[in-house]
């Protein structure tokens, strides 16, 4: 909890990628703190290759060639992790948009090609925030640069709802402009 971006450029720059993670549910756990937060306005920026140690596999294929009737049972097998992955990421994802926080996420780890992009998209798209892709170590404090230039340079748009129902409501921000780029949250909480 700091308004010093250099002490989080400091920060960023002390890490060393490495090990295993249970992403989704550090998201979805550190979302309630922001109950606490001093100012309306939070973000939550996450550092990660996007590789979650926990989560099922993504729609795992039938690799193993299993005879015929085993097959049915590997499809049940899978479309059980499926559902299960999908009730982790939307936990994480629902969280995030209760908690009113706008996730930003800095893709790294010893190897871009393992990194779980689509991941860390899903994690940031419907909070307003988006995926930075450092080139490297020797990047990571320009790309936290650039989330904190983003930060500052936002429009806060204030509305208030019909009915204050404490649910999750769609909204959609579009401009008139062509070649603007527009991110803004999914949804808000009437509160």
């Amino acid at each position: 909890w700091t308004q010093d971006h250099a002490r989080v450029a400091r920060a960023v720059h002390s890490l060393k990628p490495g090990g295993t993670t249970a992403l989704v549910d550090a998201v979805k756990l550190i979302a309630p703190a922001f109950q606490l937060a001093r100012y309306p306005r939070k973000v939550l920026l996450l550092i990660s290759d996007g590789n979650d140690t926990r989560l099922p596999p993504a729609r795992p294929s039938n690799t193993y060639g299993f005879a015929s009737r085993d097959a049915a049972r590997w499809a049940e097998v899978a479309e059980r992790q499926e559902r299960l992955r999908n009730l982790m990421i939307g936990g994480a994802t629902d969280a995030i948009t209760k908690s009113e926080a706008a996730l930003y996420a800095i893709g790294l780890g010893p190897d871009p090609q393992l990194m779980n992009l689509p991941l860390l998209k899903t994690l940031t798209a419907d909070s307003g925030g988006y995926v930075e892709l450092p080139s490297g170590l020797a990047d990571l404090s320009a790309a936290v640069a650039r989330v904190c230039d983003e930060l500052q340079s936002q429009y806060l748009l204030g509305f208030e709802p019909v009915r204050a129902d404490g649910q999750v409501h769609p909204i959609k921000v579009t401009v008139k402009k062509s070649g603007v780029n527009v991110r803004a949250r999914a949804g808000y909480v009437a509160k």
